[in-house]
């Protein structure tokens, strides 16, 4: 999705305007097709093993705006 519908550049600064670096939209891309490759279920370990920093951000910036959508300041 973020290839396809908002483009690298639209990621990058939709990254900007929650105060991240711009660099890390560069990570999560490639992220997000990990986790498709990861579903289909070659190499399960060794790409489990490269994303999980990409997911301990992801936790982190959801442990600032909470956790729930439904949240007062989204999610």
């Amino acid at each position: 999705m973020k290839v396809f519908v908002f483009t690298p550049a639209g990621t990058v600064q939709f990254f900007e305007s929650l105060s991240c670096p711009d660099i890390f939209a560069y990570f999560v891309i490639p992220g997000e097709i990990g986790n498709a490759v990861l579903i289909l279920g070659p190499w399960t370990r060794i790409i489990f093993l490269v994303l999980l920093p990409v997911m301990i951000d992801a936790m982190l910036q959801h442990l600032v705006s909470e956790w729930l959508f439904s949240a007062p300041g989204g999610g």
